[in-house]
């Protein structure tokens, strides 16, 4: 009786974390202005706080795996509130940049998720896992072939590859697929379930091969070949160990190829070089700026992007332009050390370590399913790091990651093939099993309500803006009043984007309302003065009006926080000239002519600001 009580209380909490996670990857809302991360954010921190309950009581009666996990994911989640708290603009530190959306909560959340699937799996939801996976990657393939010939049933403005899935990217998507492709191969090797099964998951594999393919995407290519590489390597070793030795040894000759390919260098350069490696390695080398500048703090959680334009090296700018910038370092681990200081980029590594570490003791001392099930989820694991060192976090992507995370540790930490249930430890759940659900539903309810209320707050936004949009492109005068109290609302909102405030003062000035859009820039400069969006934008503004004075003043500042924005020296030249001052003109002209020579701009300056 008290395993069947236990049973069930598992249960609620792997079937609340397999479909809420599912539903996260999966939604999508066309109707607001961010229709992929804002509404996978709002459901992540519902379901998490849901989940949260499921992680605060019989905490002594855990398992030590477990303990450990939590004790250095507790370590993490410390360590990124002190630095969010300590962050120049708490709201992207806590609910992340625009479109990102990666800020404390999306991390709190995935620590929630990975601590749930390491204290509740067990062998008892291995099918209902294998049901989670092999419908997404059914989903995945049939609408990657719905978009790929054009029959999406949302109708996108999209730059990319059209294979995107739900994730808004196809970088994203085919990573996705990748994790997915790798835990669908070792399922063919998982004799516990019936050849018929099997055999469906083969398909599953070759079908999400394919769309990988498709969506050219290489980083899904690398990715999940990784992982095909690393589970066979297990499987051959378990095997034959010369065998197992010698496919370990071509792989790592193979890897340093397609390592090198992708650095534009070797046999395989022209299949795996693009473009977007060397500007990758522009975006690493502004992280470690940042990092070995900003050690133990980093410069704040998700403000890569304020920052950018000071730490990216002066090349860059010569080479793609100097008002182009990128939100991101591309590398989740320079992303950590880079906006969060050596702290918290150590207890991120501690967690993978761990994961790591309980991975490899887990498979050694295993053998038969369980180690074919194990190694499976670790080859997914290492697929979803090795697309982590050239992308970004992606919510709906990113939380399938932290989830195997948890999962590797949970089946690793049991001593049979069976992962059963610690029954002496059971006993004591089950004797307080009705006080501790009591209190389990209470926190949960108490949490997800105050969860419900910040997300309908945040989500109103949302809409807001689409309406507005859809107002202003229309130029309908009819309408004006309701513009104005969409616009309004947002603009003094705490909890609406600073970007979309930008993009509403965009909006009053082209409508003739100057003073209100300078205003609404005035606010965000006054919270964020680094940023230097809103600098470029206000200068621009009173250059528009006349007052050269006060756009010299922000172009200066200006200067202080993207140094190599040569058409910034151009204005400022222009500037000085236009208020009498000629030496300052001249002062610019000459630092255009020494650091980018042979630019539009210094064509402009030599004809504009003669000596």
């Amino acid at each position: 009786m008290a395993q069947k009580k236990l049973k069930v209380q598992n249960s609620n909490a792997i079937h609340v974390l397999l479909l809420s996670a599912i539903a996260i990857t999966l939604y999508i809302n066309p109707n607001a202005a961010d229709p992929f991360n804002a509404p996978k954010m709002y459901i992540l921190i519902l379901f998490s706080s849901w989940l949260i309950g499921y992680l605060l009581f019989n905490f002594k009666s855990q398992k030590s795996d477990y303990k450990k996990l939590a004790f250095l994911s507790i370590l993490f989640t410390a360590t990124m509130l002190i630095t969010a708290i300590l962050t120049d603009v708490k709201y992207t530190a806590f609910f992340g940049d625009t479109q990102r959306q990666l800020g404390f909560l999306t991390y709190i959340s995935f620590v929630i998720f990975m601590l749930v699937a390491a204290r509740y799996f067990n062998v008892n939801f291995v099918n209902k896992f294998f049901v989670a996976i092999g419908f997404l990657g059914i989903f995945y393939i049939i609408y990657g072939l719905m978009q790929y010939t054009g029959n999406d049933v949302v109708k996108w403005v999209n730059q990319y590859n059209p294979i995107i899935g739900t994730l808004g990217n196809p970088n994203f998507a085919a990573a996705f697929m990748a994790m997915l492709g790798v835990v669908c191969l070792s399922l063919v090797f998982y004799k516990p379930i019936r050849s018929v099964y099997r055999l469906i998951f083969l398909i599953i594999t070759f079908g999400l091969l394919i769309n990988i393919y498709l969506s050219n995407a290489r980083q899904g290519l690398i990715a999940i070949g990784a992982g095909y590489a690393l589970f066979l390597n297990l499987i051959i070793f378990y095997k034959k160990r010369i065998a197992g030795l010698i496919f370990f040894t071509l792989n790592l000759i193979f890897s340093s190829l397609v390592v090198l390919g992708m650095l534009q260098s070797g046999p395989l350069t022209k299949y795996l070089y693009k473009d977007s490696v060397t500007l990758r390695g522009y975006y690493w080398r502004a992280g470690i700026n940042m990092f070995k500048e900003n050690l133990f703090t980093g410069v704040g959680i998700d403000r890569y992007g304020a920052n950018f334009k000071l730490y990216r090296d002066a090349g860059y700018s010569l080479k793609y332009g100097y008002e182009i910038t990128s939100t991101n370092a591309h590398n989740v681990f320079i992303e950590y050390f880079a906006t969060g200081g050596i702290l918290l980029g150590l207890s991120y590594l501690s967690i993978l370590i761990y994961i790591f570490y309980s991975a490899i003791k887990g498979i050694i001392g295993s053998n038969g399913e369980k180690r074919i099930l194990l190694s499976g989820l670790f080859s997914a694991w290492v697929a979803y790091l090795t697309q982590s060192l050239v992308s970004i976090d992606n919510i709906g992507l990113t939380l399938w990651g932290w989830i195997f995370g948890g999962l590797i540790v949970a089946i690793a930490s049991n001593k049979d093939s069976q992962f059963s249930d610690d029954r002496q430890n059971s006993q004591k759940i089950i004797n307080s099993d009705n006080t501790t659900n009591l209190y389990r539903v209470l926190s949960s309810s108490i949490v997800t309500l105050a969860a419900f209320i910040l997300v309908i707050s945040l989500s109103k936004t949302e809409s807001k803006m689409v309406e507005i949009r859809n107002i202003f492109s229309s130029g309908n005068q009819a309408i004006a009043g309701t513009f104005e109290n969409l616009t309004n609302s947002v603009v003094v909102d705490k909890l609406a984007q600073p970007t979309y405030k930008v993009e509403i003062a965009d909006y009053y000035i082209r409508s003739g309302q100057r003073d209100k859009g300078i205003k609404v820039l005035e606010n965000l400069i006054s919270s964020d003065p680094i940023n230097p969006n809103y600098l470029i934008a206000l200068a621009f503004t009173y250059e528009s009006g006349g007052d050269f004075n006060k756009a010299i003043l922000l172009r200066n500042k200006l200067i202080l926080v993207d140094p190599y924005n040569t058409k910034n020296f151009l204005q400022l030249a222009r500037l000085y000239k236009e208020t009498g001052n000629m030496d300052k003109a001249l002062e610019f002209k000459k630092r255009i002519l020494e650091f980018a020579p042979n630019s539009e701009q210094a064509t402009s300056v030599k004809s504009e600001i003669q000596s």
